[in-house]
């Protein structure tokens, strides 16, 4: 009978020690969720004024009621961007002088302004709108120069 225990307690060790031991998985129901990213629709040259072998700048202006005004605000921003990239200066001074009265107390005071620009003869008459586009707040307009 002892004989007939150990057997039975030694078949139970080794089962028990072969058996394999399988890992719990846990299911997991909030998985965070990947966004997709939406593809921009506007023009490459919004971001990139200077692309396809054009010197350019964009004009971006808010939507106005207006459109003519909104297109000539977009347009000078567009060529006074442009004259910065070709190095148009403008330099300006003021000068003030003040002077002390000693008779009467008073400061007498004055101010001059001027200005100097200096330019590599850019003309904007060699300027295009190349193209224009708009979206529910802004509207912009490709200016470049003409080849």
């Amino acid at each position: 009978m002892i004989q007939i225990f150990l057997m039975i307690t030694v078949l139970l060790f080794t089962a028990c020690g072969t058996a394999e031991v399988k890992p719990k998985v846990v299911k997991e129901d909030k998985i965070p969720k990947v966004e997709v990213l939406k593809k921009d629709p506007r023009p490459l040259w919004i971001d990139n004024p200077n692309m396809d072998a054009y010197t350019g700048e964009v004009g971006i202006v808010k939507l106005m009621k207006n459109k003519k005004k909104q297109k000539y605000i977009a347009k000078k921003i567009a060529i006074a961007a442009l004259q910065n990239q070709k190095r148009v200066e403008i330099k300006s001074e003021v000068n003030i002088k003040e002077s002390y009265d000693s008779a009467t107390g008073k400061t007498i005071s004055g101010a001059t302004h001027e200005i100097h620009q200096a330019s590599n003869h850019f003309k904007t008459q060699d300027l295009i709108v190349k193209d224009e586009y708009s979206n529910d707040e802004y509207y912009y307009i490709w200016v470049v120069v003409k080849k």
